[in-house]
């Protein structure tokens, strides 16, 4: 039977014990991979008078490689925690940050307006703008508020508590209201009305037009993963299993990985960031197909992402990025009769990085020859921020709220340029290539934390 990459799939799922290979425990969508299982043949040494090699052995079997993945910065989390090791991954709600309406708004019904006569109930949600180009979205709505008696043609006042903190990079735009129709049931509110700005009250009189969009009801999860010390004699990096159909019958099952490299990449425009890793496994074995779970995420773009030096503004305006974080994974040998490696172990972790930008100045340029350090921020968001960043909020019948669009920031704390400036090449713009290296300072123990926000609520894979 052929094997078609389009009907290929990976999967992968934490090991309990080194080497002890499992089931997925969920599908990773791939756009390659480059895993292989080799076994060298070793030659025979003696001399026979024959110009031929009159024997050989079979050697230690290997297994590693890598796969590449488009950012989505969703289901790109699960490799990304397993490479940084899962005790430094923490997963909590936007409810608890506060990032959300802590409660429904509380209502008033009163007289003058044209609400027709009956019950009705409301919710509100966060508009927020993002402040280096202004999309917008919706977040979370609150639950309903308790029911609205209007007795007679009138209104509701209504009066809520904004939230306390907000995502990275965003500030408050505003409050969606949302209301049902006359009778509805606790639940099916739509889309009324945005009150600009950071306003806690708004009097419902009946005169603005009752769309039909319904609010965003689902659980976001900001997850954060940084790089921490293991205790003494614990491997940092996890082990997992990575199965592989390829459309053939049977799939390769990659025993005792561990994540070595990471690197995220961005070409700018159009095209989609990547995210590769490379692992080192123990061995492999052949086992029965398994059923993907099909995930679909929106891909992000290069025109998606931001960099900043030493804050949130000004822009970078990179035209391309690469960071790149090495576990240096070691194989350890110890053979007991097995032909492969005992285990692998991370030794020391390096980050580095590039990116390349237009030659306006010598700020970097400085930096490489003074050796002075500065930090770098490099976020991007999924597409449906664009789809939901309306021209005018206040008026649309209809901003619908689609699921959060997915957001990823990598912060480096203290990094040292290495090469910096721009040559010229001809008479176009001058580009410059800056590349450096990531350390932890004095108030962090970490050299990068990559922060994720979306509706996976764990990455414990």
């Amino acid at each position: 039977m052929l094997g078609l990459g389009s009907k290929s799939a990976l999967g992968a799922g934490k090991e309990s014990t080194f080497g002890t290979g499992v089931v997925p425990a969920l599908s990773w969508p791939i756009k390659s991979e480059t895993l292989t299982a080799d076994r060298a043949s070793v030659q025979s040494g003696t001399l026979t008078g024959s110009p031929f090699i009159s024997s050989s052995a079979l050697g230690i079997k290997n297994a590693n490689g890598g796969v590449v993945m488009e950012n989505d910065a969703k289901i790109v989390g699960h490799p990304m925690a397993l490479w940084n090791g899962l005790n430094g991954v923490t997963s909590v709600t936007f409810a608890s940050l506060n990032y959300l309406n802590a409660a429904a708004p509380s209502g008033t019904p009163g007289t003058g307006g044209t609400i027709a006569a009956g019950t009705y109930y409301y919710k509100v949600a966060p508009v927020l703008i993002r402040t280096v180009d202004s999309l917008k979205t919706i977040l979370t709505a609150t639950a309903s508020s308790t029911a609205q008696v209007i007795a007679s043609t009138g209104t509701c006042a209504l009066s809520w508590s904004n939230p306390s903190a907000f995502l990275p990079g965003f500030t408050q735009y505003g409050t969606a209201i949302y209301r049902t129709d006359v009778g509805g049931a606790s639940g099916t509110e739509v889309y009324l009305h945005t009150l600009v700005g950071t306003g806690t009250t708004y009097t419902d009189t009946g005169a603005v037009v009752l769309g039909t969009a319904l609010p965003l009801t689902a659980t976001l999860y900001r997850h954060r993963m940084i790089g921490l010390a293991a205790a003494s004699g614990v491997e940092r990096v996890n082990p997992f299993s990575v199965t592989v159909n390829k459309d053939n019958g049977d799939a390769e099952r990659y025993l005792g990985n561990r994540m070595n490299e990471m690197t995220i990449t961005s070409s700018g425009g159009d095209s989609a960031m990547e995210v590769s890793f490379s692992m080192i496994g123990r061995t492999v074995e052949k086992v029965a197909e398994f059923t993907p779970v099909t995930s679909y995420s929106e891909p992000i773009l290069g025109w998606k992402g931001a960099g900043f030096v030493n804050g949130l503004s000004p822009c970078l305006f990179a035209e391309a990025f690469t960071i790149t974080g090495n576990n240096n994974l070691q194989a350890i040998p110890g053979f007991c009769a097995t032909p492969y490696n005992r285990d692998s172990s991370s030794v020391t972790r390096l980050v580095t990085g590039s990116f390349t930008r237009a030659f306006e100045n010598h700020e970097f340029w400085d930096y490489v020859q003074s050796g002075s350090e500065f930090s770098l921020q490099f976020n991007c968001y999924g597409e449906p921020t664009r789809q939901n960043g309306f021209v005018d909020l206040a008026t649309s019948v209809n901003p619908v709220a689609i699921p959060f669009p997915n957001f990823m920031e990598v912060d480096l704390f203290s990094c040292r340029a290495n090469k910096a400036g721009g040559n010229v090449a001809g008479p176009e713009y001058i580009k410059e290539v800056v590349e450096f290296t990531a350390f932890p300072n004095t108030t962090q123990a970490t050299e990068m934390r990559i922060t994720l926000c979306n509706t996976v609520s764990s990455y414990d894979v």
